[in-house]
């Protein structure tokens, strides 16, 4: 991971963030700069990651690299950073992949916040990810 740095979104970054969300088939409800991370080389969004606010809990998600920068670490770099920053102990994510996250200690769960589980109906069935699972890490 040579050379990039990860830091806090900014209104800049919007255009892109939205941009990969749509092209990735990612969470696109609510999108607000404040909720992301990026990962940034030689001034260029390479990557983000994202901590999605609901009432009574939170979620991470729309964690995305661009092709050319896959297999770098950067991914796990992201994913690392947000859930350092979290705001709360328990840290859910929905996936399709749910073997990449796993590495990082989450477990599958059907016990779940219902605003997670209503965005699972709501989105990832919208966006093509009928297979997507709920996944937990919790910190303490």
């Amino acid at each position: 991971m040579k050379y990039v740095l990860l830091r806090k979104a900014n209104v800049a970054d919007v255009q892109i963030i939205e941009c990969y969300v749509e092209k990735f088939r990612l969470d696109n409800e609510n999108l607000k700069f404040e909720q992301f991370i990026v990962a940034e080389k030689n001034g260029s969004v390479i990557g983000f990651g994202r901590t999605k606010p609901y009432e009574y809990c939170f979620e991470l998600g729309c964690i995305a690299v661009l092709e050319a920068y896959r297999k770098r670490s950067i991914g796990s770099a992201i994913v690392k950073r947000l859930i350092e920053d979290f705001p709360s102990d328990d840290i859910w994510i929905t996936t399709d992949i749910p073997e990449y996250f796993q590495r990082f200690g989450f477990k599958s769960t059907t016990d779940a916040p219902q605003e997670i589980l209503d965005k699972i109906k709501r989105v990832c069935h919208s966006r093509q990810h009928p297979n997507a699972i709920i996944m937990l890490l919790r910190r303490k």
